[in-house]
This record gives structure tokens, C-alpha cells and sequence, in this order.
């Protein structure tokens, strides 16, 4: 073959490789081809969020002129096969599921919809939809976030705070009270998450407790050794001192009371809803953390070796021993059991204690990594745990399952629980 025709004949070759690589490519860059890198003819970036009302799901939106909407597809509790509930017009991406039951496990995906096509499923997300949120404060990153009543989705994460450490709902709306011991301060922020009050010059504040029948806070300055009442307003009404380091805060909802730890003084004071000292106890260990069972006024108290139960009178019922550092503690108000953070030897081989009534060990669940603070969700008698070090908050089942996992780049620091004020609506 002559030198020219040769030239030619590659020539021709190699142009018409690169017109048929290229509709390969063009046919690869179609969202609903399945050899498209990043669809893989599928729908993606579902997200699925629940209220007390029902699930919201949201995916990235489809502009393509074929497109007739989105199939929406989902699966409850043991059903073997998805079912199609909806069909949600292209021009949106949001979609709002009503039909739902509390502490039933839906699974969710889409679909795109053509006139005579329809693409393959998207990856499947799940969601447990139930009564409650979970509040948690991140201290290494000023911020508080909203998480679903399973713990396993975010609703919102605010920020513009220092090193907030301790929370507590407000019952009357479900915002929360923040406090923020670096800057000495306490925010106040709606259900939504927006800031609306600052109060300032709380000192060094440790432990926060909200008694919303009578419109109080109490504060437990730990830098100055007082505890503040203060109003809602950020009106101080009291400061009581004869502390050392206080640590800890409980209310009696039945009287208003107000349980103190003092870990120095190896105390626990309980102060009337004016700030009178009623009882003193001390104990033969520092006492960490401590939760009232509201049924009777008995509380639950965590000294680092052990667990101290005493009744509202200050008497003591029983001591548990078998603890290497009991730090943190929460009563089930439903059933009277008792959960307790025991931080191990170092926070790094720390567990978490499930105790009867009567104060036998039910169970204990390991592989937590430097906890800092637990809460019951009365809706379903599981247990929120901030798994500081692991970068996560877990929940944890009345039968020592995990049941919900929420992970993080940021340190939480604090958990409490938003419960909707009337479970039957």
C-alpha cells in the first residue's frame, strides 16, 4: 500500500475512534446511563429526616427534559418488598410522608420516571421516626445540633458559640438552655435552633438545670463555688455558696428542689425551690453526677468507686459497688432503672451500666471512648449516649442494642432530650 494511503487509512481510523469514544462518553455522561461514574442510571444524594408528624425525604434534583417525575418507593418494619406510594412531580425534590407510625423502621428509595422508562432504585436510606428529638452540643466546635428521634439524622447544626458543654430542654417550648463556661455565658435557643438570649457573668458554669413550672434556672458556678438561681430572663435571684466544686444539678419537678453534688467536699445538699439548704449527705467518695426518679424523690447518685441510692429524705437506701469510675447517671422515670457511665481507668475502656430498681446489673455495653454525659428518651427507654472520643451520639435500647448512631468530626459534649409534649396527638 502506498505511504499516502496508509497516512490516510490511519487517519480515518483513529478520527472515527475518536467520534465513536466520544458518544461513548456523551452516552456515559447521561445521568440515567448505569455506566455513568457517579448515578449509575440511578437517583442519589437521598436524605430521609423525621418530625413528629411524619418523614421528610429530599434527593438531588434531575434536569432532564424526559424526565415525568420521581417514583417514590418504600418498605416497613418486616415487609419483604418495597411499594410505590407516590409519584412527586420533576420540578421538585422533596417529598412528605404522613402515613407513619411511631418506632417503625421505613425504608425509602426513588426511582426516575420517563414516559416509557424507568430507572433502577436508588440506594435505600432508613429512618425510625418516634416522639422525640435528641439535642446535642459539640464543645471543640461552639455548635449544637438536632437529631432525629433515632439518632441516625441530622436536623439542623447551629454555631456562633465558644465551648458549649452542658444542655437542658425547656418543656414549656423545646427550645434548650446552652451553657458556655469559657465565655461565661448561657444561650437561650428556640426548637429551631436560632439564638434569642444571652445571659452573661454566670461564671464557670458546670451543671444547668430548668425548672420550667416556676421559670428558673439554676447554675452551678464551679470558678466562684455557688450555686445561682437566676429567672429566665437573666435576672440573678440567689447565689448560695458553702460549696467547694460544685459538679452536678437535679430537680425534684414535685417541689421544685434542687439537688447538689459537691465533689470536693464529698457531699450532696438538697436546696428547696428558694434556696435553703433542707439536707445535707455525705458520702465516702467524690459524687460525680446524680438524677432524681421523679415517682418518689429518691436519687441516684455516681461517686466515682460506686452507686448511692437515698431517698428524698437524705436517707441512704443502698450503695452499689463494682465501678471503676462512676461518672454520669440518668433514672428512667418510667421504670425506675438506672443507667451509669463507668469512664474505666482511663475514659478509653469506659462502659455503659444498666441497673434495676433494686440495683442489679442487667447489662453493660462497651467500646466507649471518653463519654461525657447520657439521657433517657422516655418515649422508648432507650439511653443517649455522647461518645465524645469516638466522635458519635449512640442509642442504646432498654436491652443493650445499639438502635441509632450519629458520627461526627466534632466532640459531643452534651445530650438532652426534646420530647413532644403529648405522645397521643
Amino acid at each position: 500500500m502506498p505511504l499516502k494511503n496508509v497516512f490516510h487509512f490511519v487517519f480515518d481510523t483513529i478520527f472515527l475512534f475518536s467520534i465513536s469514544w466520544g458518544c461513548a462518553e456523551r452516552q456515559r455522561a447521561n445521568p440515567l446511563d448505569p455506566r455513568n461514574p457517579e448515578t449509575h442510571g440511578k437517583p442519589t444524594g437521598l436524605q430521609v429526616c423525621s418530625d413528629y408528624k411524619g418523614v421528610t425525604l429530599k434527593w438531588q434534583r434531575l434536569n432532564f427534559e424526559a424526565l415525568v417525575g420521581y417514583n417514590i418507593y418504600r418498605k416497613s418494619g418486616y415487609e419483604k418488598n418495597f411499594k410505590k406510594i407516590a409519584v412527586v412531580h420533576p420540578d421538585s425534590n422533596t417529598y412528605f410522608d404522613r402515613d407513619i407510625q411511631y418506632e417503625v423502621r421505613y425504608r425509602y428509595c426513588i426511582s426516575y420516571q420517563l414516559k416509557e422508562y424507568e430507572s433502577s432504585v436508588s440506594d435505600e436510606v432508613s429512618i425510625v421516626p418516634g416522639p422525640s428529638f435528641i439535642w446535642v452540643v459539640f464543645k471543640n466546635c461552639g455548635q449544637v445540633a438536632k437529631l432525629t428521634h433515632d439518632s441516625s439524622h441530622r436536623v439542623f447544626q447551629v454555631g456562633g458559640m465558644g465551648f458549649p458543654s452542658i444542655i437542658a430542654v425547656d418543656k414549656i417550648d423545646n427550645g434548650v438552655w446552652v451553657s458556655d463556661p469559657y465565655w461565661r455565658l448561657i444561650y437561650r435557643l428556640d426548637k429551631e435552633g436560632t439564638i434569642t438570649k444571652q445571659i452573661s457573668d454566670v461564671g464557670w458554669s458546670v451543671a444547668l438545670a430548668v425548672d420550667t413550672v416556676r421559670n428558673v434556672l439554676w447554675v452551678a458556678d464551679a470558678e466562684n463555688h455557688k450555686i445561682q438561681r437566676i429567672d429566665t430572663n437573666g435576672i440573678i435571684l440567689q447565689q448560695i455558696t458553702d460549696f467547694e466544686y460544685p459538679s452536678c444539678l437535679a430537680l425534684d419537678m414535685r417541689s421544685g428542689a434542687c439537688w447538689v453534688t459537691d465533689s470536693s467536699l464529698k457531699k450532696v445538699t438538697k436546696l428547696t425551690s428558694q434556696g435553703a439548704v433542707e439536707q445535707v449527705v455525705f458520702l465516702s467518695a467524690p459524687p460525680y453526677a446524680i438524677s432524681v426518679y421523679q415517682k418518689d424523690g429518691s436519687c441516684w447518685i455516681a461517686d466515682s468507686c460506686g452507686v448511692t441510692q437515698i431517698s428524698a429524705a437524705g436517707v441512704v437506701l443502698q450503695y452499689l459497688k463494682g465501678f471503676n469510675c462512676a461518672t454520669r447517671i440518668s433514672v428512667d422515670q418510667e421504670t425506675g432503672s438506672c443507667w451509669v457511665l463507668d469512664f474505666g481507668t482511663d475514659g478509653y475502656d469506659a462502659k455503659l451500666v444498666r441497673l434495676s430498681p433494686q440495683g442489679e446489673k442487667l447489662f453493660q455495653v462497651e467500646g466507649l471512648a471518653y463519654p461525657q454525659s447520657i439521657a433517657v428518651d422516655m418515649t422508648d427507654q432507650t439511653c443517649v449516649v455522647a461518645d465524645t472520643y469516638n466522635y458519635r451520639v449512640v442509642k442504646i435500647s432498654r436491652e443493650g442494642e445499639l438502635v441509632g448512631e450519629w458520627n461526627t468530626n466534632c466532640t459531643p459534649w452534651g445530650v438532652a432530650i426534646e420530647q413532644k409534649r403529648n405522645i397521643n396527638k
